[in-house]
């Protein structure tokens, strides 16, 4: 038995051949055009776009990302403590502060920084120290 194609059957699941999506067309044509960017594509593209800077009195190309990593280790110089720590978490999640041999980068002796509360002296921030040490 051959079905005529004009006779076709409108029911559950067959909708009538003149209101079905025609090919290329979208279901929501007020949704997302085609070509348009999230939010992490734009993201991106500004993140990685090379802008010309000057540094030292010559041009170069750097990304945001590099500019935001030189600003913090310039901040970390002059002695913001935050940029520090910033600084000592990201090298050491690279592994940059020991070399191939797993010592220190420096003669291989470890170097730390303390910052001692105000109104303590180094020793007696030590004994404060040492005691909570033996409490544990």
């Amino acid at each position: 038995m051959t079905k005529d194609p004009e006779s076709y059957d409108v029911g559950y699941r067959k909708p009538p051949k003149s209101s079905r999506y025609k090919p290329g067309e979208s279901g929501y044509k007020k949704g997302r055009p085609k070509g348009s960017k999230n939010v992490k594509t734009i993201f991106k593209e500004v993140f990685f776009k090379k802008e010309k800077i000057r540094i030292n009195g010559e041009t170069v190309k750097l990304t945001a990302m590099e500019l935001m990593l030189r600003q913090m280790m310039s901040s970390a110089c002059k002695g913001n403590l935050k940029a520090i720590k910033e600084v000592i978490q990201l090298a050491a999640k690279f592994n940059l502060l020991s070399d191939e041999t797993g010592e220190g980068l420096i003669h291989g002796v470890h170097y730390g920084c303390i910052v001692v509360p105000a109104g303590l002296t180094v020793e007696e921030w030590k004994a404060q120290y040492e005691q909570q040490e033996k409490d544990k």
